[in-house]
């Protein structure tokens, strides 16, 4: 297995495209409250801004020119509660499932932890839902550890 960590560029969309609609469908099965990539529109387009924007990156997993895994992170400012003025996040990261469980997830954390470094970031925030229990305990295998927890309510209308 020779995998290439490395930052994406515009000619990667299709392949993180595919990617992110892998993990869209992933935290449906998981809950409904999430919709189906089948059900969302303009991820193409939102996905080429992303590869535009200068306080994001994405980095990718590839193998023989086949991207296999992809993370995706920003940096913003954050709100007046906290005593730091720039959070970095990590937005999304996804594996295919037959290179899972190779330290994929942590050599694309290591780059994407290069870049906060860069930006100055001292600070990272993710979310995990609470049914991903191989999420949460890669996580915090990874470093991190919880802050604060949100909380969902439905009403019935």
């Amino acid at each position: 297995m020779n995998i290439k960590i490395r930052k994406a560029t515009i000619k990667d969309l299709d392949g993180v495209l595919i990617l992110v609609k892998k993990l869209i469908d992933f935290h449906h099965d998981l809950d409904t409250c999430y919709r189906p990539a089948s059900k969302r529109r303009l991820m193409k387009s939102f996905l080429e801004k992303t590869f535009r924007e200068k306080n994001t990156e994405i980095f990718v997993a590839e193998e023989n020119k086949i991207i296999v895994g992809y993370l995706m992170i920003n940096v913003s400012k954050t709100q007046q509660r906290y005593s730091f003025s720039k959070m970095g996040s990590v937005w999304d990261i996804f594996i295919e499932e037959e290179y899972r469980r190779k330290g994929l997830t942590k050599k694309l954390l290591r780059e994407a932890l290069e870049w906060f470094r860069l930006k100055g970031v001292r600070n990272i925030e993710l979310s995990v839902n609470f049914k991903n229990k191989i999420g949460i305990k890669t996580w915090q295998k990874l470093g991190f550890s919880n802050q604060e927890i949100t909380m969902f309510m439905k009403l019935k209308l």
